[in-house]
């Protein structure tokens, strides 16, 4: 048996929040949301909220959750298409 992988999100619109995050809720076993960034405090508190992510692992954007230490194993870049090349 093996640890879940731990995923921060970033950008907690369709794909974050409706399809990445969404899976991680759907298989447990495999992964697990630890942190989220997105600007719009509704999309971020909803994905924060279904991950019981406590505030400090809230973000309102991709920088302010590079700026920390190391918080998981892998990143989901989930910003518009427009915007995937900066994170």
């Amino acid at each position: 048996m093996h640890e879940p992988v731990t995923l921060a999100i970033l950008g907690a619109g369709n794909r974050g929040a409706d399809v990445y995050a969404a899976w991680a809720l759907a298989h447990p076993e495999e992964a697990r949301v630890v942190a989220v960034a997105d600007p719009d405090p509704a999309r971020r508190q909803a994905v924060a909220r279904a991950h019981g992510l406590a505030p400090e692992r809230q973000f309102a954007s991709w920088q302010e959750l590079l700026a920390q230490p190391r918080l998981a194993d892998a990143i989901v870049i989930a910003t518009p298409d427009r915007e995937h090349v900066e994170p």
